[in-house]
């Protein structure tokens, strides 16, 4: 991750050394991903009414809305892509579930789900004033804004909503006054120190470097961790979508044009060259499909996500795993798994696997995992770049924000420059540097002992009885190795 990024658009070539944003689509790519999101639609939409029946009484949604939309002549094809396109299971499953709290509330007022005429948005503030939590709380304004989009939105589908002038005037007034009770807030009022992981990461590259655990598979676990941890610090990426973290060609000698994929032999490594680039492709994620290109930083091997994953799929080249699927996850089990071939390592299946690899390594570092869970990796990588001057915009682009609004609420901490690795270490490093020569001075006028320029006092040096090795750039120290006190480090 030697380069910076430029801009904030999409569409970047692949072949520029500083850009780190989602790569360009070809057309015929953008067309497959248009036929899967057609096909996916189908299938929710065939799902939903085959196999998620609503209980008798309780009309489904998507077969309610879809029967409307083509009632007024709207093709069927159309009429699906209004319904499911953009939406991720997860999304379809809450809308489904909110339209059945809709469904038995209306009953329970002895009304017809679905109303006989259209009716006014007072039915609809009553409805959504009385939802609470299982705690008894008012739901938060978050959660109101899928409500809203459900129940509002539906019965405005099907045409049994009338609206004015003064009934939006009152429900304006009505979510305005929910946002204000139940605001969203975030999940973590401040995040950790990175600089305690990306020293400890340091520490375990020094013990092992991840060459020496590409021999065999002991070090297997290891490199997995490792490599998701790297590339959630760098990529900014969630849990789950390292788990549609395809393959494509990184687990074969001839890289395709398309997909995941490695750059040229050029970066200079510990044992000879490793790619200077790797194409992360991701199958999907909160935002749909994603590329991202990621370069090397020969600088710091322990620190850089091309090595540490380079040399991952070195030692799952070796194993007898799951045949060959491009599509099919990067990332495999530790241990083998039986199989109707035998016992092999099987593609893991599951986000969980990977947030757990990613809270062990927090916690080998001392971060408090009750306090902190796997996905505070991502808003503490995201403050730090902008701490040390990244574009807003970049940021976004990686991590894959689509609001500025969301960003700033719930992950951004700090201030804004380039989105390296390079700079998350130099402005910890560029600082010693300065302080250096002041430091030193003070130490060989008091003989070697410790000094300090404002009392001119001489104290004896601390005694650590487990020293430990000390990397430039992870820790504020003054030139005699002691640590110095960091104002404003909790802030």
């Amino acid at each position: 991750m030697a380069g910076g990024m430029r801009g904030g658009g999409l569409g970047r070539r692949v072949d520029d050394p500083l850009d780190l944003h989602s790569v360009r689509k070809s057309s015929k790519q953008c067309e497959a991903e248009a036929d899967k999101v057609s096909s996916e639609a189908e299938a929710c939409c065939a799902y939903g009414t085959r196999n998620k029946q609503a209980p008798e009484g309780r009309p489904e949604i998507w077969s309610t809305i879809m029967a409307a939309l083509t009632s007024r002549g709207i093709a069927e094809p159309v009429a699906m892509r209004m319904v499911h396109g953009g939406n991720r299971p997860s999304t379809q499953s809450s809308k489904a579930r909110i339209w059945g709290h809709w469904c038995d509330w209306r009953t329970q007022e002895g009304e017809p789900p679905i109303p006989r005429d259209a009716i006014t948005i007072v039915p609809i503030i009553n409805f959504l004033g009385s939802r609470r939590t299982a705690g008894g709380d008012y739901i938060s304004w978050g959660y109101m804004r899928m409500f809203i989009a459900t129940v509002k939105r539906t019965l405005a589908l099907i045409g049994k909503l009338r609206s004015d002038v003064s009934d939006e005037a009152t429900f304006d007034q009505f979510k305005s006054s929910m946002r204000a009770e139940k605001p969203d807030t975030a999940k973590y009022a401040s995040f950790f120190d990175l600089d305690d992981l990306l020293s400890h990461i340091s520490n375990m590259y020094e013990d092992s470097p991840w060459h020496d655990l590409s021999h065999d598979t002991k070090g297997l676990g290891k490199l997995r961790s490792m490599s998701i941890v790297n590339l959630k610090i760098s990529g900014l990426y969630r849990s789950d979508d390292l788990l549609h973290f395809c393959s494509g060609s990184l687990l074969l000698d001839k890289q395709a044009s398309s997909g995941s994929r490695w750059g040229h032999l050029e970066a200079e490594g510990p044992r000879g060259k490793y790619p200077s680039f790797v194409i992360v492709h991701l199958s999907s994620t909160k935002t749909g499909p994603r590329e991202n290109k990621l370069e090397a930083y020969p600088e710091e091997p322990a620190l850089c996500p091309v090595y540490a994953l380079w040399c991952y799929t070195r030692i799952v080249g070796k194993l007898d795993c799951s045949p060959h699927d491009p599509e099919g996850c990067i990332f495999v089990s530790n241990n083998r798994q039986t199989d109707s071939s035998g016992k092999i390592h099987r593609r893991i299946t599951s986000a969980d696997t990977i947030a757990n690899d990613t809270l062990k390594v927090m916690a080998d570092a001392g971060i408090d995992t009750a306090l902190f869970q796997a996905h505070s990796l991502r808003g503490t990588a995201a403050s730090k770049h902008l701490e040390d001057g990244a574009d807003e915009r970049d940021v976004m682009a990686r991590g894959g924000w689509a609001s500025s609004s969301v960003f700033n609420a719930f992950y951004a901490r700090t201030k804004h420059k380039e989105i390296t690795i390079g700079r998350l270490r130099q402005a910890r490093g560029d600082k010693e540097l300065e302080a250096a020569p002041r430091e030193l001075a003070a130490h060989e006028e008091s003989g070697g002992l410790d000094c300090d320029p404002q009392s001119r006092t001489v104290s004896a040096p601390d005694c650590d009885p487990q020293p430990r090795k000390y990397k430039r750039g992870l820790h504020d120290r003054d030139a005699s190795g002691h640590r110095r006190e960091i104002q404003n480090a909790n802030e």
